[in-house]
């Protein structure tokens, strides 16, 4: 099992026989050879493990992946659009397809990759949506003391986040060592396992610093009073030996 998901199902319980396997030993690839995070992991198989569902039901004459050809991949994608999904869903759908027909060529499992054949929904183009800087000021400024249990901590987050443009995964995985302070940037550990270093601005440098400080003298705190209980429990010990 590749994931565990709420619903504690694995590939070989819920796809279909023939595509178990198979889907199984991708995951594992993706997982150790790639990195990849488990969202990833997690989207994959969830698109993998209802394209052999639909190839059960429909395609049930199918015994084996070579035997699946382009245009019962473009009838399940039209199928995806049937139930209500929007293109953006179906086209992430193909790409899970697409790469899982790749490693499968890639393995001799299939002469070609049948998924390749099949065209891209085409997509609506728009830019994203931002927070201007006078809004995510606005938010910075929220965090009271009173407010937050850790506003130093929370100050720090946002302007990590928004002042270098990193990702929630790469904001947790972040390490004190990662910060270079003489090079104003920091470390960042992205897809992949793949590393760059990202500008820290005074903006972002300073609640840092200021959260690393404040941790920095509540955890010698914590540390002086499991000091100071664990010389009672010495001296107790002492006593009733």
């Amino acid at each position: 099992m590749i994931i565990a998901s709420d619903e504690q199902e694995s590939p070989v319980e819920t796809a279909a026989p023939p595509l178990a396997g198979l889907m199984d030993e991708y995951l594992r690839m993706l997982q150790n050879e790639r990195g990849s995070s488990e969202h990833t992991l997690r989207a994959y198989r969830r698109e993998l493990i209802d394209f052999a569902s639909y190839m059960a039901e429909r395609h049930a004459a199918v015994g084996s992946v070579d035997q699946i050809e382009h245009l019962h991949i473009r009838t399940y994608l039209g199928t995806l659009l049937e139930r209500g999904l929007s293109k953006a869903s179906t086209a992430r759908a193909l790409a899970a397809i697409r790469s899982w027909f790749k490693w499968l060529a890639r393995t001799g499992r299939v002469q070609q990759n049948v998924a390749s054949l099949v065209a891209t929904p085409r997509l609506p183009k728009h830019l994203p949506r931002v927070p201007s800087i006078e809004q995510m000021n606005r938010v910075v400024d929220s965090v009271a003391d009173d407010a937050a249990s850790w506003p130093a901590r929370d100050k720090a987050i946002l302007e990590l986040l928004y002042g270098c443009g990193i990702r929630n995964a790469e904001l947790t995985g972040l390490n004190l060592n990662d910060i270079h302070w003489a090079n104003e940037a920091i470390l960042v550990r992205g897809k992949g396992h793949k590393q760059r270093l990202v500008p820290l601005g005074d903006a972002a440098a300073w609640p840092v610093a200021s959260a690393i400080r404040h941790f920095r003298a509540e955890f010698e705190e914590l540390i002086q009073k499991q000091e100071k209980v664990k010389s009672v429990n010495y001296l107790q010990e002492l006593i009733e030996a």
